[in-house]
């Protein structure tokens, strides 16, 4: 089993989701209703310009991605 593991690490990586991606798919799977995502980014024109890919994640805001949603840094820090 550690080799299939090993290989599968080395040969099949997969890529970080987009971090617009993962906030959509923490709020679908959490069935939050879009009032918890404005809190969380400070606005609604905030969260709406977030999700268009309009506006950049600030640090604040990745911080309470993090603590409330769980959404790993790794993933939230990327570029798009």
């Amino acid at each position: 089993m550690l080799m299939v593991e090993r290989y599968e690490r080395e040969h099949h990586v997969l890529p970080q989701p987009d971090p617009v991606a993962a906030i959509r798919f923490e709020i679908e799977q959490r069935g939050l209703d879009p009032a918890k995502l404005h809190a969380l980014l400070g606005s609604r024109q905030r969260a709406h310009e977030v999700l268009q890919k309009k506006r950049h994640l600030t640090l604040r805001q990745i911080r309470e991605l993090h603590r409330q949603l769980g959404i790993a840094v790794e993933v939230l820090i990327q570029d798009y």
